[in-house]
């Protein structure tokens, strides 16, 4: 299991969760297995969603690309 979390534009923290077996089906157009959890913290309390897998793997590139640039 790995995990990277992040501040949204809300400065709400938000965390991607990726597991190493499938977790459920995410997606916007069609729905793919998915082992990527995102989980969203807020004041008002967490709110867990499947994430597709590719999101996963673009906000690794991007976490890396920042700290990078520092």
């Amino acid at each position: 299991m790995s995990r990277s979390k992040t501040k949204d534009k809300n400065n709400d923290f938000r965390e991607l969760v990726k597991y190493s077996k499938p977790v459920g089906f995410g997606g916007w157009d069609s729905l793919v297995r998915t082992d990527v959890i995102g989980i969203r913290y807020s004041k008002k309390g967490g709110h867990l969603f499947p994430v597709h897998p590719n999101k996963y793997d673009d906000k690794i590139r991007e976490l890396l690309e920042t700290k990078k640039s520092r």
